[in-house]
């Protein structure tokens, strides 16, 4: 069986559309399909038209792709990895999908979202003689595969400079580029879903609310969130602790819910259903916590929080250390260390004015550096440069 091929392109007319297929393959809707959606709400389409070719394991990201315009092809992506013997033939059958897509689509960027959607993407870029760009979300790219293949991509993208610095901390790829995760900024008024969404949680107006959002795994620190809880809560017994984001892990989630019984807050802590509207139920907050005990690849949920105007209380780890000033646009805490993170917490709770200044600063770094139109610029900026420069093959 052989890779099929595409006939090199005739060349473009000067003002036609960029053509940019995204490819993704993750089944679940986390952090990194959720800046893919805002980066094709926010594209221009006057200059890009856009398509996406994704699983059809997840039924919210389809949905919510088709609602931005973009057409929507149904690809599978096994994984690469496992039985040897059927790995060709899963690799071939892919990119043979892929290119049919190429076919319809005709695309002058494939701009992949995932690493097994890079090595995917860069194949099929070849192929198809597309421009292939990479984004890098997180640091799961086996490094020695990463080596190998780079240099098929004409641009990557790092969502921070911890992404940057572990995939090309020599400085040897000049077409690798730094772009943070943008988020769009909110069209809500904050005070208003603040109340909204507090009764709908039923906390009292009043009650001083620390809030944690993530998958609920094990190295995202829920139960050090809960260990600070318990300690805040011995000095300020009208507060409440609200845990959100999607269960990945049942069994820990149980775990998390135990500890807090055990530590006598069982009924001070909520753990609401997941749910798409994030942002308006941040507005619950009155400090937003960030516990990851291992290095994010970037922290979005805190770019998410300064948007809201939320002091913000992150792990120090990788990517957050970048987003958050220590002391001047929120506090940088080791989650391990729960006194000093209940010690954080209940300063921001108690100390209005000492809150609010985090939290103003906070929204002045957010329109600054982390608004999607922001990344959404940097991104087309990467387009049109490559566009420009023609193929190379790099060495």
């Amino acid at each position: 069986m052989n890779l099929p091929t595409i006939q090199p392109r005739p060349s473009s007319p000067v003002n036609k559309k960029t053509r940019v297929l995204f490819v993704d393959h993750t089944p679940i809707l986390g952090g990194a399909q959720i800046s893919l959606l805002e980066l094709l709400e926010t594209v221009d389409r006057d200059l890009f038209d856009v398509a996406v070719a994704c699983s059809n394991r997840c039924e919210e990201f389809l949905e919510s792709a088709e609602k931005t315009g973009a057409k929507v092809f149904v690809v599978k992506f096994p994984r690469l990895r496992g039985n040897f013997v059927s790995l060709p033939l899963r690799y071939i059958g892919t990119t043979t999908n892929l290119v049919n897509v190429c076919r319809k689509f005709k695309p002058d960027i494939i701009h992949s979202n995932s690493v097994r959607t890079h090595i995917y993407g860069a194949t099929t870029a070849k192929l198809t003689r597309a421009k292939a760009v990479w984004t890098l979300r997180d640091f799961e790219f086996p490094k020695r595969v990463f080596a190998r293949l780079v240099r098929w991509a004409d641009a990557v993208i790092s969502i921070s400079e911890a992404i940057h610095h572990n995939y090309d901390g020599g400085h040897n790829y000049p077409h690798l580029h730094i772009v943070p995760n943008g988020i769009c900024a909110p069209q809500f008024k904050r005070s208003a879903a603040r109340s909204q969404v507090r009764e709908e949680f039923r906390i009292p107006d009043d009650a001083p609310v620390a809030g944690s959002v993530g998958r609920m795994l094990p190295w995202k620190g829920q139960l050090e969130f809960v260990k600070a809880a318990a300690k805040v809560s011995s000095k300020l017994p009208e507060a409440r602790f609200i845990l959100m984001g999607n269960v990945d892990s049942l069994e820990y989630k149980t775990e998390v819910e135990e500890l807090a019984k055990e530590l006598g807050i069982g009924d001070k802590v909520i753990f609401p259903p997941f749910r798409r509207d994030i942002l308006r139920c941040m507005c619950v907050f009155d400090v937003l916590v960030h516990t990851s005990k291992e290095p994010e690849p970037f922290g979005r949920v805190l770019a998410e929080g300064m948007s809201v105007e939320l002091p913000v209380i992150a792990s120090p780890f990788g990517g957050p250390a970048e987003i958050i000033e220590h002391g001047t646009s929120g506090l940088l805490v080791n989650p391990e260390h729960t006194d000093e993170l209940a010690e954080a917490i209940y300063r921001v709770l108690t100390d209005k004015a000492y809150a609010s200044r985090l939290a103003a600063k906070a929204r002045q770094v957010f329109d600054e550096k982390y608004d999607q139109a922001i990344e959404t610029k940097a991104v087309e900026d990467i387009y049109r440069s490559i566009m420009a420069e023609g193929r190379k093959v790099r060495k």
